[in-house]
């Protein structure tokens, strides 16, 4: 019984050296090609402001408000998508300040609580209007009271979408109209930045 458990054993371990051998031996056909020099490359999206003189930051400096019966003026940006993509136009008003300055006694008596105020009054009687081209597309004035963001003001118009190399001109207006300021914006003076974004637009 020893002799026949023993050949038994010895059996299935050939059996198994044969099937190792079949494994290792057996062959796979296949067939590559590959799809070479493939590349990415990101867009660009970029603005170019200019101003009258060709220059972005050219400040604007009115001076002795009431010196004579009216104020207004404008100024001029050309703005151009230098980029390869196309983008939506925002504009904002920011840094609005309105300062008092001090308080001499014409001023006290048009308004009393000036001399322990330090907001002005000067940018509520200021009007600026901003065209795109010749439209004028939003018109607000400038007090201290009031969140100043013209993107949010646009919400509700068309996007302004410039494409590759496409150029707009945009033009801000000021008024201040004589009757609508008295002693109370003596000495007060207002100051902002106008900012230009330019955001990709992907399907509108």
């Amino acid at each position: 019984m020893n002799y026949i458990g023993t050949t038994w054993v010895s059996v299935i371990l050939i059996i198994a050296s044969l099937g190792a051998g079949i494994v290792g031996s057996y062959a796979y056909l296949t067939a590559t090609q590959s799809n070479k020099n493939n590349i990415f490359t990101a867009g660009t999206l970029d603005l170019s402001v200019t101003g009258n003189n060709n220059q972005a930051n050219e400040p604007i400096l009115i001076e002795d408000i009431g010196a004579t019966p009216e104020i207004q003026g404008s100024k001029t940006w050309k703005i151009k998508n230098t980029g390869s993509l196309p983008g939506k136009l925002l504009i904002n008003a920011d840094n609005i300040e309105n300062k008092e300055n001090g308080c001499n006694d014409q001023e006290l008596d048009a308004e009393p609580q000036c001399d322990k105020d330090t907001v002005g009054e000067l940018g509520s009687v200021v009007t600026m209007s901003v065209l795109f081209d010749d439209k004028t597309i939003m018109k607000s004035t400038l007090g201290a009271g009031e969140k100043y963001d013209l993107g949010e003001k646009w919400s509700d118009l068309d996007s302004v979408i410039l494409e590759p190399g496409e150029m707009l001109n945009v033009t801000m207006q000021w008024n201040v109209d004589p009757a609508s300021y008295g002693n109370e914006i003596q000495s007060d003076s207002l100051s902002f930045d106008i900012k230009f974004q330019l955001i990709q637009d992907i399907n509108n």
